[in-house]
């Protein structure tokens, strides 16, 4: 029978590296709340990497009215 959870623990540590790299890089995006900078380079990076897994993403604008209530505009999106 498999150890599952030791198979997990396993597997997570042998890519440990890759996962703390993976998260200071979306760590480092500045995303000021608000006015939300770069959030476009921060879903370029998930759908990068979620790409990569097999998914099939794709990222989709804001509407102007969301932004504005949210205290973003077109320059902060």
């Amino acid at each position: 029978m498999v150890d599952l959870k030791g198979a997990v623990f396993s597997y997570l540590e042998e890519r440990r590296d890759e996962m703390v790299r993976f998260l200071q890089r979306l760590v480092r995006v500045d995303t000021q709340v608000p006015p939300g900078l770069n959030y476009n380079r921060l879903c370029d990076i998930l759908a990068d990497r979620l790409s990569r897994y097999g998914y099939e993403v794709s990222v989709h604008e804001a509407p102007e009215r969301y932004l504005k209530l949210s205290g973003g505009g077109v320059d902060g999106a």
